[in-house]
């Protein structure tokens, strides 16, 4: 009888539509707040490989904020005001792909990574971001010797070490070049004097004998930064902030 009259009331079938458009309102609500949070405040990344060592090693997760730099907005291609700019030493999240991706993309890519717990992406971004150390701020010349950056700041009359210039400690590895290694081959340890232009960064791996950064890209875009690491949460051993 019970059966019945959830399969033939009207009152039932009305409690039934009210319940499963509560569900769906909880999602939507759910998924906007995690939306907001994480394109506009406070998100997560995990690094995934040791391009950052010895500081850094792969497998480390750190809690990172693009509020700093101006967030992206979703679903819009301009960026909000954001109260700072990326300081020589500092750690932040490259995302070269990002700010040529569609709105579309980008919004249906947070579709797929709520649903998913995080463990899904369609963005081409997700795999694309990786951690590097700022370097050379606009208007700073820089140049390399023995895998150490030299900077010249803007207005300067004299160039520094990177070490020199930056706010916080940090060390790098400096790989040993093969005997006969011009320092006019490729992934060399020498770079000529760059000049920065207006709203460019050069920005590097602390492992030297990786390539994936300003030496080979060139300049980095304010743009193409997505965000400013904050601390490490994992592991617990190194919890805090990665000065080293």
């Amino acid at each position: 009888m019970f059966d019945k009259w959830r399969k033939y009331s009207y009152v039932a079938q009305k409690q039934r539509r009210l319940y499963f458009l509560k569900i769906l309102a909880w999602l939507f609500a759910s998924f906007l707040c995690f939306t907001l949070i994480g394109t506009l405040f406070i998100s997560t990344i995990v690094v995934e490989n040791s391009t950052m060592e010895p500081g850094i090693l792969e497998g480390d997760r750190f809690v990172v904020s693009p509020f700093p730099y101006g967030a992206r907005l979703p679903l819009f291609s301009f960026r909000l005001p954001g109260p700072d700019q990326p300081a020589r030493g500092d750690l932040v999240v490259v995302d070269r792909s990002a700010a040529r991706e569609s709105n579309v993309l980008r919004f249906v890519d947070s579709l797929v990574r709520f649903f998913s717990g995080q463990r899904a992406a369609l963005s081409r971004g997700a795999a694309s971001a990786s951690l590097k150390r700022v370097v050379g701020l606009p208007g700073d010349t820089v140049s390399m010797q023995g895998h150490i950056l030299r900077v010249r700041p803007a207005g300067e009359p004299y160039a520094l070490t990177e070490f020199e210039l930056a706010k916080r400690t940090y060390d790098v590895n400096v790989p040993k070049l093969p005997a006969g290694w011009s320092a006019v081959l490729p992934f060399s340890d020498a770079l000529p004097p760059l000049t920065l232009g207006a709203g460019e960064y050069f920005l590097v791996s602390d492992d030297r004998s990786a390539a994936n950064d300003s030496r080979v890209w060139g300049a980095v875009k304010i743009d193409d930064i997505g965000a400013k690491v904050l601390f490490r949460y994992w592991p617990f051993s190194r919890f805090g902030r990665p000065s080293l």
